[in-house]
């Protein structure tokens, strides 16, 4: 009898959540935006969260999951006045982020965690993200990296984050930056 692997096989996802998403989302903004050399932001690039409980709001995203949604939070680079800076991923590749102050309010009344303690390699749901460009001197202040390929460095702005799993599960595989697919 022939051996038989799933699709679900042939990719080495560390969560059946955790899907290809950051890649394709930014990708196109970023070369429209280069040729037209005007970099407005990205507005909804992720919807909203849903304002259920936070129980059900988990439940009711795992039965109907959008895989725009989850991300593991793979290192915090700074913290200022309550907004995180940190690098999120996907299954693929890693994005520089920050989570607003309403977003890290948010988290630590419901959680009564801080949203730094324990959560590195952590499945969240993310909402109401918007895709913004951020110049080198202000990526190289606020994360300490510098992309030097790149005109602009696009950075998400989180304004929804939800523990999904609490599960810290890191990967071996090497993620890289969605920066290194950005030329055309």
């Amino acid at each position: 009898m022939p051996n038989v692997v799933l699709s679900s096989r042939l990719t080495n996802n560390d969560s059946v959540f955790l899907q290809e998403w950051i890649k394709p989302s930014v990708r196109p903004y970023y070369l429209k935006n280069e040729k037209t050399k005007f970099w407005p932001e990205q507005r909804e690039l992720v919807t909203d969260l849903l304002e259920h409980d936070i129980i059900e709001s988990a439940f009711q995203t795992a039965l109907n999951p959008a895989p725009q949604r989850f991300v593991r939070i793979v290192k915090f680079h700074r913290v200022n006045d309550y907004t995180v800076y940190a690098t999120i991923r996907d299954s693929t590749a890693l994005i520089l982020c920050y989570f607003t102050v309403d977003c890290v309010l948010d988290y630590e009344t419901i959680n009564n965690d801080r949203i730094t303690l324990n959560t590195l390699n952590t499945l969240f749901v993310i909402g109401n993200v918007t895709l913004q460009f951020w110049n080198h001197r202000e990526c190289k202040l606020w994360f300490n990296q510098d992309f030097p390929g790149l005109r602009m460095v696009p950075v998400l702005k989180i304004e929804k984050a939800r523990m999904f799993d609490r599960d810290q599960i890191s990967s071996n595989v090497q993620f890289e930056w969605v920066y290194d697919t950005l030329h055309g």
